[in-house]
């Protein structure tokens, strides 16, 4: 079959004329597509669809690939708020540190600062003025107000200041001084001589051993009853005046633990002393109980012996020989026996040692000063076991005006300072006021606190 009748029997119902070939112009992307000639109308609309889908993807591109808009960012910002306000500030700070405008009214005006220890650790730009007065112990007001210590006394004062001191003590004139600071300069000296007030005489502390003092005590309960010495019996809190010198102390109450130390009290001088009795537990109450109950029977006896003619009765045998006694320590310690006026060593811890039947005092002694004396009853031909250890007690300086403390040979700070803990025992305490010292001998017991008192004179 030819080509021409195959074309007519496909297409002979078809108006092929010259209007019928007509086809609408192509785009001219399209006509450079290899075959644009043989593609028939429906495969040129699709291509068409393409190329408007391609050139509308890349004009999306182009418009997120464009930057943004310039403007400030949020960092810049950030940091441009920082700069305002640390200008502001530090504006506001000057006038106030300088006292202008607003906060020249506002702001208050200084007050004297202690100098602790009394040396020269004040700052640059400083006046330093000693306040001492005789007698001793006399309270400084400046400007109004009351300063919490009594002379003698170290002031650190600020430049371009006036102060109004008064000087306040009972059975004397009060006395007056005033001081306009300008300038920092060396250090001001005022030692004052207060006047007797002749309507309200009172009796001059004397400087001798034997002039007079007071001891302030504080209990914690209240309530209970202070024994000073030879002075008779008051309940706490108290103030006692006694003659200068060393007196026992004892503080009691039912139902708490005894307190019982020594007061060294200096002449014209307070001593505060703080007391903490510790409650007793209900095992320690019943033991106390029958210990009294026991003497107070031992005493009824002896009444009833003296009035009766009936012979007592004998006393028990107790044989004569040797125990064994068994002597832990949770540390290292050295054991040592009283023997008459003397101590005889035993050895270390632990230790088995065989000692005569009765009552035998014991020494434990440690490292560092640690002591601790016990007494043991030694039975005849049986074992007794001791577990040992050394408690803890606190050493309290009341030191005037100031002083570095060493203790056995080291430092441990300078006064005022808090109570400092150390175990029980002998300890040598050394105080050091510039070129004065004075050494001590204190014994700290277990569960108490001994006190240090000390008056460096000027």
């Amino acid at each position: 079959m030819s080509e021409k009748k195959f074309e007519d029997e496909l297409f002979g119902d078809l108006d092929l004329g010259p209007q019928a070939d007509q086809r609408p112009p192509a785009p001219a992307a399209l006509t450079q597509v290899p075959g644009f000639e043989t593609l028939s109308v429906s495969n040129l609309e699709a291509l068409e669809e393409r190329q408007k889908m391609k050139n509308t993807s890349s004009s999306i591109k182009s418009a997120l690939k464009e930057p943004p808009p310039k403007g400030p960012s949020r960092k810049m910002i950030v940091l441009v708020a920082l700069a305002v306000f640390f200008l502001v500030g530090g504006g506001v700070g000057v006038m106030y540190s300088m006292g202008i405008g607003f906060f020249a009214e506002t702001k208050l005006p200084p007050i004297a600062q202690p100098n602790p220890g009394g040396r020269d650790r004040v700052k640059k730009k400083r006046q330093l003025l000693f306040v001492g007065t005789k007698p001793k112990g006399a309270e400084v007001w400046i400007n109004g107000v009351k300063y919490k210590s009594q002379t003698p006394v170290n002031l650190v004062l600020l430049p371009n200041r006036k102060y109004k001191f008064v000087l306040k003590f009972e059975g004397y004139l009060p006395l007056q001084k005033n001081l306009d600071v300008k300038a920092p300069q060396s250090p001001i000296s005022w030692k004052l001589e207060l006047k007797a007030d002749p309507k309200k005489p009172v009796k001059r502390p004397t400087r001798d051993k034997n002039g007079e003092g007071y001891v302030k005590v504080s209990c914690d309960p209240m309530g209970a009853l202070i024994k000073l010495g030879k002075s008779p019996e008051v309940k706490c809190p108290a103030t006692i005046q006694i003659e200068g010198g060393t007196h026992p102390i004892k503080v009691e109450k039912e139902g708490y633990s005894t307190y019982s130390a020594g007061v060294t009290v200096y002449p014209a001088q307070v001593i505060t002393l703080p007391v903490k009795l510790r409650k007793l537990t209900e095992r320690e109450m019943k033991k106390l109980a029958q210990m009294k109950a026991k003497e107070a029977k031992d005493d009824d006896d002896d009444d009833d012996d003296d009035d009766d003619d009936k012979p007592k009765p004998r006393r028990r045998y107790r044989p004569r020989g040797k125990g064994t006694i068994i002597i832990a320590c949770s540390e290292k310690a050295t054991v040592k026996w009283r023997v008459g006026s003397r101590w005889k060593t035993l050895g270390r811890t632990p230790l088995t040692a065989q000692l005569p039947s009765g009552n035998q005092r014991i020494r434990l002694v440690g490292r560092r000063g640690a002591l601790r004396d016990e007494l043991i009853r030694v039975r005849y031909k049986k074992t007794v076991s001791k577990k040992l250890s050394f408690r803890k007690g606190k050493i309290k300086f009341q030191v005037k005006p100031w002083a570095d403390v060493w203790i056995n040979g080291k430092k441990i700070g300078q006064t005022p300072m808090p109570p400092y803990k150390v175990r029980e025992g002998f300890y040598r305490v050394t105080l050091r006021n510039g070129k004065k010292k004075e050494t001590k001998r204190v014994q700290v017991k277990g569960n108490q606190t001994a006190y240090v008192f000390h008056y460096f004179s000027g």
